[in-house]
């Protein structure tokens, strides 16, 4: 043992020394540890290590964001996309009415069946949830991911109403259809389809997508209405619904001119609002309340789909090219507004983002 005390006691000058602390001895040294780890392991220890670790994991300082700003953008996603819980379940609820095939009879402002309704309701959810979670954690994408307002649609007017489908043996070719692009998806067949596609066409399916949905807001608003000579035809003009969201859709195009921060949460809240201002809608009774499950695989009817497989698998062919390119064209639209698209002309993630949808 070397003179004048033990080895750690010899060998702490140097490891201070090199850190530009004056020598101390060894309880010291324990006590400064002690203090440090006790700061640190407090609540704003934990605050700074929980914003670290989410900083490497989602590359915020690399994508010039923050969590503040990654929160407020969360909530403002989640308002202006929450129709969709609504809206879907009414569309594919037409598919189960005893009316399907007559146009003229289909609704957009009541429940007829609510048991139906819930059913679809919770399934809209729940997917999203599991597809909004899949985006962020495994692609590291902020989109927002839920039921497609294209291809609901499709399912209930174009093949359980004017192919006279049934609606199980119908969602066993969507179930076809979700596995076949599922496989493209882990392949990287889609992205190889997204790379050969140009951008003009990716963007002209962004742009369509956009009106469509328009005019499904146009159709609920009751701006217009189904015709038997034209398709479609104006609406009441007489109809306080209509006006109001009319109102609603100006005051966010207003609000957004000027540059406001919140123009579509601040328009869908005043309609909503005055609305119930109006008594044009309820207010709704409770605020949370238990999901209305069912069993998936008995609303399957594989039977149905064996006996008409000619039909639905063309069915299911449609449903897959449909779905390849709405969401290619959705990701490369969303993508370049986000600034996320590399030089190659290539969306980091978009595998897991296929996969997602």
């Amino acid at each position: 043992m070397p003179e004048g005390g033990s080895g750690v006691a010899k060998m702490e000058p140097d490891l201070e020394a090199g850190q530009g602390i004056p020598p101390r001895d060894s309880s010291s040294v324990i006590d400064a540890t002690i203090r440090e780890l006790e700061r640190t392991s407090g609540r704003g220890g934990i605050r700074r290590r929980t914003a670290d670790a989410l900083e490497k994991f989602f590359r915020m300082h690399e994508r010039e964001t923050t969590i503040a700003t990654e929160i407020r953008a969360g909530c403002v996603t989640f308002i202006t996309m929450s129709y969709i819980v609504i809206v879907n379940p009414h569309i594919l609820a037409n598919c189960f009415e005893p009316s399907r095939g007559d146009l003229s009879k289909e609704t957009t402002g009541q429940i007829r069946d609510p048991v139906v309704f819930g059913h679809i309701h919770a399934a809209t959810c729940v997917t999203a949830i599991i597809a909004c979670l899949w985006v962020g954690l495994f692609a590291n994408l902020p989109f927002g991911m839920a039921a497609g307002m294209g291809l609901n649609s499709y399912f209930t007017y174009g093949v359980c109403w004017l192919l006279d489908v049934k609606p199980g043996a119908a969602l066993v070719a969507v179930l076809v259809q979700g596995v076949t692009f599922a496989l493209l998806s882990v392949t990287g067949l889609c992205n190889a389809v997204q790379a050969l596609c140009p951008d003009c066409i990716k963007k002209a399916l962004t742009v369509a997508i956009g009106l469509f949905q328009a005019f499904i807001g146009l159709r609920f608003a009751g701006v217009v209405v189904p015709s038997p000579h034209t398709l479609v035809t104006l609406g009441d003009l007489t109809s306080m619904n209509m006006w109001l969201a009319i109102s609603g859709v100006l005051l966010i195009a207003v609000l957004l001119s000027f540059n406001v921060k919140g123009s579509m949460v601040m328009g869908i809240g005043f309609v909503t609002i005055t609305s119930w201002v109006m008594g044009l809608t309820d207010p709704p009774k409770a605020v949370f309340a238990f999901p209305n499950f069912m069993n998936p695989l008995h609303a399957l009817d594989f039977q149905a789909f064996w006996d008409d497989s000619g039909k639905l698998l063309w069915v299911a062919l449609a449903l897959l090219v449909v779905a390849l390119f709405d969401t290619a064209g959705v990701q490369f639209g969303a993508g370049l507004q986000a600034g996320l698209i590399d030089q190659g002309g290539k969306l980091p993630g978009s595998r897991q983002a296929f996969l997602a949808s």
